[in-house]
């Protein structure tokens, strides 16, 4: 399965989270599925930062995922990535 990962995006209740979405497959590109969450990791500072990355890496090499986009969210905390 194809899949986008969102780093630095705000949850609901105010935190960032590392977030891997399922990409699906439109022209030559991909779009993300906003609803298609399937792996979210949230963080407090940057220690933790690299820990929820490398667990959201380890999330798609477990389950045979690729990784066809990585997007950093900081300043479009939507995460409107197509």
């Amino acid at each position: 399965m194809n899949v986008a990962m969102f780093v630095d995006v705000v949850t609901r209740d105010g935190r960032n989270a590392i977030e891997v979405r399922q990409a699906i497959a439109l022209g030559e590109g991909y779009i993300a599925n906003s609803r298609g969450t399937l792996y979210s990791c949230a963080y407090d500072n940057q220690i933790g930062r690299l820990a929820a990355n490398r667990r959201a890496q380890r999330f798609c090499e477990f389950n045979e995922h690729i990784i066809v986009h990585v997007r950093n969210c900081e300043s479009n905390h939507r995460a409107a990535w197509q």
